[in-house]
């Protein structure tokens, strides 16, 4: 399973901090993504999302119905 992003245009908005700027450099470099872990729901063990490691390194989870608390990775 392999995930995709299109490449982000550039903002016309004034100059952020250079924290902000990293960040959206690396969004910016994010082009494909794959599902390395289930994100359970801890009591009732359901799959409320997955947890994604882009090609940059970084881990973001994708959530089924929103982002949840009470959570395993596995």
């Amino acid at each position: 399973m392999t995930t995709a992003i299109n490449a982000l245009t550039k903002s016309t908005r004034p100059s952020l901090s250079t924290t902000t700027k990293t960040a959206r450099q690396e969004v910016k470099q994010r082009q494909h993504a794959e599902p390395i872990k289930f994100i359970l729901d801890k009591d009732t063990r359901d799959v409320v999302g997955w947890l994604y490691k882009w090609n940059t390194g970084a881990l973001v989870p994708m959530w089924k119905d929103g982002a949840c608390q009470n959570v395993i990775y596995e």
